[in-house]
């Protein structure tokens, strides 16, 4: 009965939180449709731009960090006007900008990290500053971005280009074209 008890209790300070949360939100960006149950870290209001009419799915986990012990590089993340981001997304803005361009199409489950550890031999890598010189997501204008998609700091990808499902982005991405896989490669032209 006891664990019920700290249960319940645990669940009641979650929803208020999410209910404080989702209201300061709502002040700074009254035209975001912000689905329930989601996850925010965010140190810095002034590192989160979220154009008009942006959409964020259920189970979304957005960490926005200005400041990080691991990274001089701060991290911000903008959202355009029109966009969609699917549930269980991982945006990870922290040690790098993730930004975001207006009309994209983001799938459930896509991952998008602005920075990762360095790699050291005989060094823990969780211990290691972040890569500062590869930093960074930068989404174009009314991109598509399929489900399960990740999407790997220092990405550019270009306006109206397509991601198919499942693909691990590792380099720069043109606009008006397809790409798929694993890593990801040129499908096609959109033209």
């Amino acid at each position: 009965m006891f664990g019920l008890v700290c249960f319940l209790k645990r669940q009641m300070l979650s929803s208020q939180r999410e209910v404080w949360l989702r209201y300061k939100i709502s002040r700074h960006h009254p035209t975001l449709n912000l689905s329930s149950p989601f996850s925010l870290l965010n140190d810095d209001p002034a590192a989160l731009t979220v154009g008009d009419n942006v959409t964020i799915g259920k189970f979304a986990d957005i960490v926005v960090l200005a400041k990080h012990p691991n990274s001089h590089v701060p991290g911000r993340l903008s959202i355009g006007c029109n966009s969609a981001i699917g549930s269980f997304s991982n945006i990870r803005a922290a040690g790098g900008t993730i930004s975001i361009g207006r009309d994209c199409l983001i799938g459930q489950h896509v991952s998008l990290i602005a920075s990762n550890h360095h790699i050291e031999s005989g060094k823990i890598y969780g211990q290691l500053s972040w890569d500062e010189n590869r930093a960074g997501v930068v989404i174009g204008n009314n991109v598509w971005i399929g489900c399960g998609v990740t999407i790997l700091p220092g990405v550019n990808v270009g306006n109206n280009a397509v991601v198919g499902a499942n693909s691990v982005v590792t380099r720069n991405i043109p606009e008006d074209t397809i790409w798929a896989g694993n890593p990801a490669r040129p499908i096609r032209s959109i033209r």
